[in-house]
């Protein structure tokens, strides 16, 4: 009689052993089965989107600085209106976005129009809006391109050059640094013909310097297809090095380049496009002038060093804004023009940082 107290304290023992295994399993399971109804089927708060303050990293990377790691070129504009950097919180996105794009578009339908039937891939590659075609297609037409240019006569050189800058922009590279030896030849290769491309750590990608714009600036200055590199190299802050390493001001290069062609060029067909590009880069001195000393946000410099001069600043902008929208009201530049000559002549800040490179 005295073993059967110790086998059933043993039973218990044993059945609460399991009783307490299973509830630990049921735990478990249902903390996964909420965990997963949680991430699938939950609604995020109404606010979700705006609980973190977007801050363009390099401002004029938008428009595009740095080449990203798909090698089609994808800007996004440089202004942040609103405080705003995508079309979720900004319902000017796809206006800002139409009014960056614009001059390289222009030239894209340029080199099209003019070359397409020499060169079907050209035209093919400039309409794309995706890395589509193949390497080899891309570097074999880049290769074409700067061959015609080497023995083209003088007034067709720039144009070839041009095409084949539009070619360099799209050309994929693969992401690999330090470069393997396949990667390496293909580099030495472009560097032997003129093109350098740099690692740039924040796309994770090879960045395009581009040099053709740059020899086309210098050598055939005159010519349309210079006149239209002046334009692509003011948009892109002028020196398109990565990451601010030429400086966070580069609004300052872009007023002084800018001022100096219209001065030199009264009858250029580029006018509007570099007034706009003006208007927003003295936008931009201005602006940053009314920067809060206490309360900066992420990326905003001390606003002293931008207060000399920035009433001066402001009347350009205006002047060269309104300038745009009464000498052309329904050009894809007025549209953008409008919103910020309004709040500048309201003495309200734009928030505008064209030209203005952050780099963290």
């Amino acid at each position: 009689m005295s073993e059967e107290p110790n086998v059933k304290r043993k039973v218990g023992a044993r059945l609460g052993v399991r009783i307490a295994v299973a509830v630990l399993i049921l735990c478990i399971i249902g903390s996964g089965a909420w965990e997963y109804w949680m991430r699938r089927y939950a609604t995020p708060p109404s606010n979700a989107l705006q609980t973190r303050r977007l801050v363009p990293r390099a401002a004029f990377r938008l428009d595009s600085t740095a080449t990203p790691q798909n090698p089609t070129p994808q800007p996004a504009p440089p202004q942040r209106y609103d405080d705003a950097a995508n079309k979720m919180l900004d319902p000017d996105y796809d206006t800002k976005l139409a009014c960056y794009e614009r001059p390289k578009s222009q030239v894209d339908q340029k080199l099209t129009a003019m070359l397409g039937a020499d060169y079907p891939d050209l035209s093919q590659i400039l309409k794309s809006d995706s890395p589509s075609h193949d390497p080899k297609i891309v570097r074999q037409l880049l290769d074409r391109l700067l061959e015609a240019a080497k023995g083209a006569a003088p007034e067709k050189k720039p144009l070839l050059l041009l095409a084949a800058d539009a070619i360099a922009e799209r050309l994929a590279l693969p992401s690999i640094t330090p470069p393997n030896p396949e990667l390496q030849r293909e580099l030495g290769g472009l560097a032997a013909q003129g093109l350098t491309f740099t690692w740039v750590e924040l796309d994770g990608g090879w960045f395009y310097r581009s040099d053709l714009l740059w020899r086309l600036w210098r050598e055939f200055p005159t010519s349309e297809e210079g006149e239209d590199a002046f334009v692509l190299l003011l948009r892109q802050g002028w020196d398109k090095a990565p990451c601010c390493k030429t400086g966070l001001d580069s609004f300052h290069t872009v007023i002084d380049e800018g001022e100096d062609f219209l001065s030199n060029r009264t009858k250029t067909p580029h006018r509007r496009e570099v007034v706009f590009l003006l208007a927003q880069a003295y936008e931009t001195w201005w602006s940053l002038s009314l920067v809060s000393e206490e309360n900066r946000e992420e990326g905003d410099p001390p606003p002293a060093a931008y207060r000399a001069g920035a009433a001066a600043a402001r009347e350009k902008a205006i002047a060269y804004y309104s300038e745009i929208v009464a000498t052309a009201p329904d050009g894809v530049e007025a549209n953008c023009s409008r919103k910020p000559l309004s709040l500048l002549k309201e003495n309200e800040d734009t928030h505008q940082r064209s030209f203005y490179c952050y780099c963290d």
